[in-house]
């Protein structure tokens, strides 16, 4: 009898985490291999496929492999995942992003972090504001986040809001802040924050507000400054 195979076509995009789990009653004679061109990958021996971040390799087929020790001649391939891979749309880069920022500035232990991760929509999660279908504002004033300055945020390329003023961030702002060239409000001050103040902040023409005071800045403010009339 020839065995039933299913096919389950699933959409990635680029750098987001994947989970698939294949539904079956476990027995505890049985073993689970996942397998992609007759090579076993690092999955083995589970039910669930899962990447953390999803790459262009990623794409392709996966098939599952069962057996079981009792009945050593039986070999199953029940389902073949196949994985389209795709570049994200700006809405889902803007997700992706927020994501990574939760995990890099301890969400977990915000003062507030209401509907964060939950499925409710964006502009629900608190301390973000949407127009457009994009992310312009974060707002996370004495919110407790810890961490190291995420560089995701560079990410939100529609932001024309960043305050994270009295928290802990630590680490460097990155030098190439000037991508969020639609900066209006950039509030980084009382936080931990070292390193040289980076001169593309100069670059930010639109900004009208700025706040790096209270951090543990090293060097004087770069000349470039000079170049933000608006403020």
């Amino acid at each position: 009898m020839l065995q039933k195979v299913d096919t389950v076509e699933v959409d990635a995009f680029l750098g987001s985490s994947f989970s698939y789990t294949y539904p079956v009653n476990h027995a505890d004679s049985n073993k689970y291999n996942w397998y992609r061109s007759f090579f076993s990958i690092e999955n083995n021996g589970a039910t669930t496929l899962s990447f953390d971040s999803i790459t262009a390799e990623h794409g392709g087929e996966y098939g599952l492999r069962v057996t079981n020790t009792v009945a050593t001649g039986l070999t199953l391939n029940p389902v073949t995942v196949k994985i389209n891979v795709s570049e994200p749309f700006p809405r889902q880069l803007d997700s992706l992003a927020l994501v990574n920022i939760y995990n890099d500035l301890n969400g977990a232990g915000w003062t507030k972090n209401t509907n964060w991760l939950s499925d409710k929509p964006i502009n629900e999660w608190y301390g973000v504001t949407i127009a457009n279908n994009r992310v312009i504002k974060l707002d996370f004033s004495w919110n407790k986040l810890t961490g190291r300055f995420p560089n995701k945020v560079l990410d939100l390329t529609e932001l024309q809001s960043l305050i994270f003023y009295g928290n802990s961030i630590s680490g460097e702002i990155p030098s190439d802040i000037s991508k969020l060239n639609n900066l209006t409000t950039l509030n980084l001050g009382n936080n931990q924050l070292t390193g040289t103040i980076p001169i593309s902040i100069g670059e930010l023409t639109k900004l009208t507000t700025l706040g790096l005071a209270n951090n543990k800045f090293t060097g004087t403010v770069p000349s470039e400054f000079a170049s933000l009339i608006e403020l």
